[in-house]
């Protein structure tokens, strides 16, 4: 299959620009053009001033993935980050061809040292009505860039980069993201941040599918006892594993669980807009997060005033582990009809205002 190459923009921050690494704080210290440092803004990010984007061009490389259906096509992008030098590797899965692809775009999140191509990731694509977008994050599968536990932030801003370069250089709408695990929580960030970072895009993302979400994040210290001689010997617990077929070194640091622990997820969740509708898949069997959090989740949803009471659902998938081994065609079936439903009492229901 040949590579075809296009023109695209890279975006920069502005020497006037600011960068809110809100939840935590990641190994990358972001520059402005000028070499200089930009400030961490933590927490909540009650003080931010919008980016000015800046604009050069840049080279990206197109290139079908497999062979699939005539109605279906997979190129591979390459989408600068907001670090210099490094490009956000993804798929772009069309339903048709390039000439006509849908307008909506559905992304899809890995979760912790995993990558685009993990659990049911694949199916999904070919099985949602849209097009959509599932890449790795900084640090991850084939995107260069530090990993870090709690480098939340810099999913943010991997995020932020995605959607202005579909919006702006491909013309799509954001319809649904679908975050795994770690990636419901960069998605839960996204969409419930504040008003004043939302320069990426100005409109909501109407549907939102969290899978396997941890709530009780202070339970992250639960294993504390697997990290501990690591630290106690060198300071950091060298946590080896497989991801995408390459055996990696994931470091883990004691600041990282106490971050982690402390993620503000609930604060988060009461920012969501009420015009998103959320659905929670969660596995009986999950031993990593337990099937408790996606109740705390729903609780805490249908607490939010004025939100409806049906625009936030369940759906347990039994005899299922966190990665959902032998049931990937119960996540997608779950999934896909759940959105049908959603999508078709939004068509005959008034708009709801959002907040």
């Amino acid at each position: 299959m040949r590579d075809a190459v296009s023109r695209l923009f890279q975006w920069r921050l502005g020497s006037q620009g600011r960068v809110a690494e809100a939840f935590c704080e990641g190994t990358h210290t972001p520059t402005a053009d000028d070499g200089s440092a930009l400030p961490h803004l933590l927490a909540d990010i009650l003080h931010v001033e919008g980016p000015r984007l800046l604009f050069r061009p840049v080279l990206y490389r197109m290139q079908a993935a497999r062979e699939m259906p005539s109605t279906e096509h997979e190129v591979t992008l390459r989408i600068p980050s907001a670090q210099t030098g490094v490009d956000i590797v993804g798929i772009l899965h069309h339903h048709y061809s390039t000439q006509q692809r849908t307008s909506d775009v559905a992304l899809i999140l890995h979760g912790l040292m995993a990558h685009k191509n993990q659990s049911y990731h694949r199916e999904l694509a070919v099985a949602l009505p849209m097009d959509s977008f599932r890449f790795d994050f900084r640090g991850n599968g084939e995107t260069g860039g530090a990993w870090g536990m709690c480098n939340i932030a810099n999913d943010i801003e991997d995020l932020q980069a995605v959607v202005y370069h579909l919006r702006h250089q491909l013309g799509y709408r954001i319809e649904l993201i679908i975050g795994h695990s770690r990636g419901s929580l960069d998605a839960w960030a996204y969409i419930g941040r504040d008003e004043r970072l939302r320069w990426d895009d100005d409109t909501d993302v109407p549907y939102l599918v969290a899978v396997s979400g941890r709530w009780d994040m202070p339970r992250v210290l639960d294993r504390y006892d697997v990290y501990k001689p690591g630290f106690e010997k060198e300071g950091v617990f060298r946590w080896r594993t497989k991801s995408a077929g390459v055996q990696r070194e994931y470091p883990v640091y004691p600041s990282d669980l106490s971050r982690m622990a402390s993620f503000p997820i609930r604060s988060i969740v009461k920012r969501l807009p009420l015009n998103t509708d959320v659905l929670l898949v969660h596995g009986t069997k999950d031993r990593t997060v337990p099937v408790q959090d996606a109740s705390s989740y729903l609780k805490e949803l249908s607490s939010i005033p004025r939100r409806s009471h049906d625009s936030q659902q369940i759906q347990l998938i039994h005899g299922s582990d966190h990665m959902y081994k032998g049931y990937t065609h119960d996540v997608v079936e779950r999934i896909l009809g759940w959105y049908r439903q959603r999508k078709a009492a939004k068509a005959t229901a008034p708009a709801q205002a959002r907040l």
